[in-house]
Formats: structure tokens, sequence, C-alpha cells
């Protein structure tokens, strides 16, 4: 990787082959200090001198090694892009940080990384960062009014990132994998209306055109496939919300059964529908006093046959 970012264009061919430098020792030593990745007072100095300039974005900084990224994936018939975000906490007085949960300081980063089905890793194809300012417009669920009203929505790196990553891989079409977090209507609506591939973790209940329940139809759908898998043990979330949501589990093997359905759905708000597919998958016969397993995809991938519909599971 140090090679394809000594290609970024930082106005000086010396502040690229910086670059390269800095990402091979850090990439040798990720855990590392920058007193400790430097050698003497003066490379300190001198990488303080690039964290510290202007022209020096994270843009600039991913732009060839995102290139690339794409181009290694044109290896792989189909291709996985997989959204997340993670936040960055910092220690200390920092200038330019904003909140971090309840407590804390740091930034928000939101990854679109590449990968075949196999799980071959092709790289980093997007990036969207930003921070928190001003106070939390939550007090534990209650959301207070007016607070961080002038802020843009975090939610819209989830669109905007699936946009760009959707353009740089053109006619190829890369599957989008998200979790709950992006199940939102409006982003469905823009998925479905681009054309863009996906896999999506339906966090809400929601009705079909006809006024009948999601969950319900899926529930009387026959099971036309089945897979064990290896569950790993998991540790209670913290807090409430946390705990209902992602509850403690020692590890196992399950026996999951899936079905799918084709459904015209309904927006929580949007008296609007969008057509979907939709895979549930269910653990049979859970241990006693063990949560099961339980999850329903949205997606555009085909689920006219069981093969189809356990390639839609194993991308997620």
């Amino acid at each position: 990787m140090s090679k394809e970012l000594e290609g970024a264009a930082l106005g000086d061919r010396r502040r690229s082959q910086r670059l390269g430098a800095i990402v091979e020792r850090a990439a040798a030593e990720p855990a590392a200090s920058f007193p400790d990745l430097t050698k003497s007072d003066a490379e300190l100095e001198a990488l303080y001198r690039f964290m510290n300039n202007d022209r020096i974005t994270p843009e600039a900084i991913l732009e060839p090694h995102i290139v690339e990224s794409v181009a290694r994936s044109s290896a792989s018939d189909d291709v996985l892009v997989a959204h997340d975000t993670t936040y960055c906490r910092f220690e200390g007085d920092r200038e330019g940080m904003g909140r971090i949960h309840v407590k804390g300081q740091g930034l928000w980063a939101h990854v679109a990384l590449a990968l075949s089905p196999e799980r071959e890793v092709f790289g980093v194809v997007g990036l969207k960062y930003g921070t928190r300012q001003g106070p939390s417009r939550w007090k534990g669920s209650r959301r207070i009014a007016e607070v961080g009203a002038g802020e843009d929505s975090e939610s819209l790196r989830w669109p905007q990132l699936a946009t760009e990553v959707g353009r740089r891989f053109g006619p190829r079409r890369p599957i989008h994998l998200m979790d709950r977090e992006a199940d939102w209507f409006e982003l469905l609506e823009l998925l479905v209306s681009g054309k863009h591939r996906f896999v999506v973790r339906v966090a809400h209940a929601r009705q079909t055109e006809d006024g009948s329940h999601v969950n319900e139809v899926l529930a009387h759908a026959e099971f036309v496939a089945t897979r064990e898998v290896w569950l790993s043990e998991r540790a209670e979330g913290n807090g409430a919300k946390a705990q209902k949501t992602h509850p403690a589990r020692k590890a196992r093997m399950a026996k999951l059964a899936m079905s799918a359905s084709s459904l015209s759905v309904l927006g929580v708000k949007a008296q609007r529908a969008v057509p979907l597919h939709l895979v549930r998958v269910v653990e049979v016969d859970p241990p006693a006093g063990c949560a099961p397993v339980l999850w329903t995809l949205a997606t555009t991938e085909p689920i006219e046959s069981a093969e189809q519909i356990l390639r839609i599971v194993d991308a997620y």
C-alpha cells in the first residue's frame, strides 16, 4: 500500500514520497506513537509538518489506493463492498474534534471496503468522515428539541458513499453490504431506483403495499435452504438498547433455515412503496435460554433458488 500512496497528488513529489515512508513504518508498527515511528527529532518534526499541512487531505492521500483497489477487484466476477462506521476517540485537548457518543471526543469515519465473495480483500474504495459539534441531540432515548438542528445529518454518509462507490465501479455494479443502521426507507428507495445491488439487514417492522405485515408474510413462507454456521462468543452490549439488540451468547453451532419472498414494502412514515426481495434467516432449535438467530435481509439479488438465497446470506 505504501507504493500505491506514493502516487498521491499532494502538490509536491517529496510529500508523496514522505507519505509512502510514513505508511510503511505505520503498517509495520500500527500501535506505535509518532515519536516511536521516527528515528530522530528532525524526522518527528517533519512528520508533524506533514500532518499539519492543510493542502494534504484524506481524500488526496487515499485516492491512488482507491483507484488500485477498484482495479484489483476486476479479477472477481462479483465484488462485495462492506459499508460500516467506526469512531476514533482521542484523549486530551485536541483542536477540531467532536463528540463521541455521550462522553469523549474524536471523529467518525465511514468506510467502504471491497472484497471478493471468498473474502479476498481488494482494499478501501470509499471514505466519508466528520465530527459532531455542540451538545448531544439525545438524553437517554429522548430527543432534545432544537439541539443539533444545524448539523448535517450523519445518515447522509450511507447514500453518498454508495453513490460514489457505484460511480467508480460503473457497469460492474458491486453488491453493497450494510447493517441495520442502513435500514431507512429513503436509502432503500435510492438504491433500488439507482439499480444498485445490495444486501441490507432489516431493523424496522413494516407493512406491504396491500396492508399485510412484512414479518407475518415472511413467517409463513416455506423454508427452502438450510445451513450450519459457527456462532462466536459475544459479550453483552453496553446499555439497555445494546443489550436488547446484541445479547450475550456462548459460542455454538447453529442450524439456520432460510425463506424468501418478493414484496412491495411501505416506508414507516413515507406512504410510498419500494419493491424488495426479502430473505428471512431463522435458527432452528436453539439451546434453552439462548436468543435465536433471526435476521431479515433486504436485497435486489435474485431469490428463485436455494443456491441464490444461500449466496445472499453468505455475502452478508
